[in-house]
């Protein structure tokens, strides 16, 4: 996902302002541990941008006001794909040094039980 998403940065390098035609608000509510009700509420905000006169849409999950502008970056080659906002790729480079990390731990513990059994079975 990371790669897809540097890829995506690359390769929008044109931008257009759009307009926010909608957002959506979705309220769900449940109970927690000590049963006291939890109300969690998410936004799909829907926008539409224009590229040498076609029209082309998207969605985002934050919160907009209809008739807004919003910044959006295309790919020249491709108006279709496209992002908003900014992308972080930071999650990417953490999953990855959590993985690095994991399996260097089970590589110790792998070398550490090789290294006690042979004097336990003695």
């Amino acid at each position: 996902m990371m790669w897809k998403q540097k890829n995506l940065i690359k390769s929008c390098t044109a931008q257009v302002d759009g307009i926010v035609t909608g957002c959506a608000e979705t309220v769900s509510r449940h109970r927690d541990e000590d049963n006291r009700v939890e109300y969690n509420t998410t936004y799909k905000t829907r926008y539409a941008y224009s590229v040498e006169g076609v029209e082309y849409t998207g969605s985002v999950d934050w919160q907009g006001t209809t008739g807004d502008p919003i910044a959006v970056r295309y790919d020249p080659s491709n108006p279709q794909r496209h992002y908003v906002g900014k992308i972080n790729v930071f999650w990417g480079w953490w999953a990855w040094f959590t993985f690095l990390g994991g399996f260097f731990l089970i590589v110790a513990i792998w070398i550490l039980i090789g290294d006690i059994l042979p004097i336990v079975k003695k």
